[in-house]
């Protein structure tokens, strides 16, 4: 005689139909547990120090400079324009379904070209020609770099995914060696000579924030009104309904892929003409993973992707004063902060999306089935 199949104590069901104040409540909550959640954590590392935490966040949108008021919150807002515009460069892939984990590396080669071409310009050529060169360069290089996959992606179907990682640290190998050719003794790339972007106001960063700022909208139109925003929906969606409609699929994937690596390539040269007027192997700092997170927590809308991008700003800020001013400038504490930061937004984000149901018959058997033993 079969034995009767035991039904599970828990089952997750997919939520539909969730009205939307109660995924603004969820979402509000979320966030709000991600800080006390970081909070927590710093009173583990250092005690007596939750509020602590919370005072050096918000500092890090106010200055104490009388001179410069407005420093850390334009060096908030350039860290979250830099994340937004990699995670930007990423959403036309991802919404093709081209997986595209390479952004790190092609971020890099852009950075690298713009700030090869500024070593060997000469000083005497105007500012803003020499700006323009270091742009295309940069923008060449990153959709170089994802060009390779894109081609055997289209033609080989090979897993885009692998690919564009390992591209990340191909990347970093090339400049390593090119570094240790021409600056051995410092291990980057400084001492650019021309082709910096320029201050406004006084305050440096601000020409990214308002190239990231201009890339939303036109990302937002991009997709929702082109027609080639429209393929790469129908491609994603499936590859073959692509092929009886008549869209050239290859020519597609290999555009869409060379458009997310351009993009990067341009929050290389951002990077590099920006501020840091330098570049090693280290120049993205993991942000091209990061944006990776941004995009998929945004649910590929690049208005709430902006949210998510200012929220890992705020804390990758606050908890680098944390860290300076109680741990002795600990620079892996920001990198666990952010990490339990995303933890917290997952998990809002699982139920949001999920409901997990109690079997209450299969409890109440397993409950006396222990008072029985």
């Amino acid at each position: 005689m079969e034995k009767a199949k035991k039904t599970p104590l828990l089952h997750i069901s997919r939520r539909m139909d969730v009205p939307r104040w109660e995924k603004i409540v969820i979402r509000v909550a979320t966030f709000v547990g991600a800080f006390v959640l970081c909070a927590l954590i710093c009173s583990l590392f250092k005690w007596g120090t939750f509020f602590n935490f919370f005072q050096d966040l918000f500092g890090s949108l106010v200055s104490k400079s009388a001179s410069k008021p407005l420093r850390s919150l334009i060096n908030t807002l350039e860290e979250m324009a830099l994340l937004l515009g990699i995670s930007l460069a990423l959403l036309p892939a991802f919404k093709m379904k081209f997986w595209n984990l390479g952004a790190e590396g092609q971020v890099l080669m852009g950075g690298f070209m713009a700030a090869m071409l500024s070593k060997f310009l000469p000083n005497s050529m105007p500012t803003a020609l020499a700006t323009v060169i270091m742009l295309v360069a940069a923008v060449a290089g990153g959709a170089v770099w994802s060009l390779l996959p894109a081609v055997f992606k289209a033609y080989f179907n090979t897993n885009e995914t692998l690919f564009t990682l390992m591209m990340n640290y191909v990347a970093m190998g090339v400049i390593t060696c090119f570094i240790r050719v021409w600056n051995p003794e410092h291990g980057t790339l400084d001492s650019l000579s021309t082709g910096m972007l320029p201050q406004i106001g006084g305050y440096s960063y601000v020409i990214n924030i308002i190239v990231v700022t201009v890339l939303v909208f036109a990302m937002y139109g991009y997709l929702k009104y082109t027609k080639h925003g429209f393929e790469l929906s129908v491609v994603g969606a499936s590859r073959n309904t692509a092929i009886y409609a008549g869209i050239n699929t290859w020519s597609v994937i290999i555009r869409t892929a060379v458009l997310s690596g351009a993009l990067c390539g341009l929050v290389g040269w951002l990077i590099v003409a920006g501020a840091d007027q330098s570049v090693s192997s280290g120049s993205a700092g993991g942000r091209g993973f990061t944006g990776v997170l941004i995009a998929w927590l945004g649910n590929f809308n690049p208005f709430y992707m902006a949210l998510i991008a200012f929220f890992v700003a705020f804390v990758t800020r606050g908890s680098s004063s944390f860290a300076t001013e109680f741990l002795g400038g600990n620079s892996s504490f920001p990198k666990i902060t952010i990490a339990l930061f995303f933890f917290a937004v997952l998990v809002g984000e699982f139920f949001l999306n999920y409901k997990v149901h109690i079997n209450r018959k299969e409890k109440k058997q397993a409950l006396a089935g222990k008072e029985a033993k």
